[in-house]
């Protein structure tokens, strides 16, 4: 994750590519008391994060008039995907309440932005068609402010949307990581507006579930 992707992006720049956007993550921010921009200082706590921050500090100074670096620092993402992944935290709670007929909370007074993965989509797409000068050299957070949650209220809203009767059963987590995200830059310089929401997310979820039509 880290290596790997700044071993890349050295051999696009010699290759002549014109534009290289590095896909890192705001988990990099790791606990933040008050909502954390891209001029924030960051504070990775786990392995991932630390190779995110560490492609980071690589990729980002390779810059110039020729080769067009951008950092996108993903909120965490949810939504039905060709691979899919239930360690997600939205995607893992429909899938428990699809198995259980709860939800199980591990950490819910921490903290997290979320994103659709068609809005983390049409994200790249924005930034493929993008001027150079409005992008180059910059880091954004990609999300919404209005999906910033605490794993509490997320659960509700995925409850809710499932069930109203929906169980949550709220446990501790060994997890640290505690934030929220603006993504203000991003809207106001690209006017990047996700489309999705964890509501109907959710409900499309369980009903690929209940059609059979996700591997879980």
């Amino acid at each position: 994750n880290h290596v790997g992707r700044s071993r890349v992006a050295k051999l696009s720049k010699a290759a002549g590519v014109s534009k290289y956007i590095l896909a890192s993550s705001a988990s990099i921010y790791g606990q933040q008391e008050q909502t954390a921009t891209e001029e924030s200082l960051v504070s990775p706590l786990t392995a991932y994060s630390k190779a995110n921050r560490k492609a980071e500090v690589d990729i980002l100074p390779l810059s110039d008039d020729n080769f067009s670096v951008t950092a996108l620092r993903f909120s965490s993402i949810y939504g039905i995907s060709p691979r899919m992944r239930f360690d997600l935290a939205v995607n893992g709670m429909v899938l428990d309440y699809f198995k259980n007929k709860k939800i199980t909370i591990f950490g819910g007074n921490n903290k997290r932005p979320f994103l659709h993965i068609n809005d983390a989509v049409q994200a790249y797409l924005l930034l493929l068609n993008s001027s150079k000068s409005k992008i180059n050299g910059q880091i954004f957070n990609v999300g919404s402010d209005e999906q910033n949650y605490q794993i509490s209220d997320l659960a509700k809203e995925v409850g809710n949307a499932l069930d109203p009767n929906c169980t949550l059963d709220i446990k501790n987590s060994p997890d640290n990581r505690s934030y929220f995200a603006s993504s203000e830059k991003i809207r106001n310089t690209l006017n990047f507006k996700p489309q999705n929401n964890v509501k109907e997310s959710s409900k499309e979820i369980l009903a690929a579930l209940e059609n059979n039509t996700l591997d879980y």
